[in-house]
């Protein structure tokens, strides 16, 4: 799963916001999205459903 979501981020069909939102659905790690953006996650990000 992380190469098909590196290759799609790298050619620019996947945004930050898809990377966010495949750790909160637990199909990416923390330290994936972190190697793939250069940028910390934190959950805060995300809003709290409101």
């Amino acid at each position: 799963m992380y190469k098909v979501v590196k290759n799609a981020y790298n050619s620019g069909r996947y945004t930050m916001d898809n990377l966010r939102l495949l750790v909160v659905a637990k199909m990416l790690t923390t330290q994936q999205f972190e190697e793939l953006t250069s940028f910390g996650f934190y959950l805060s990000e995300m809003g709290d459903g409101d």
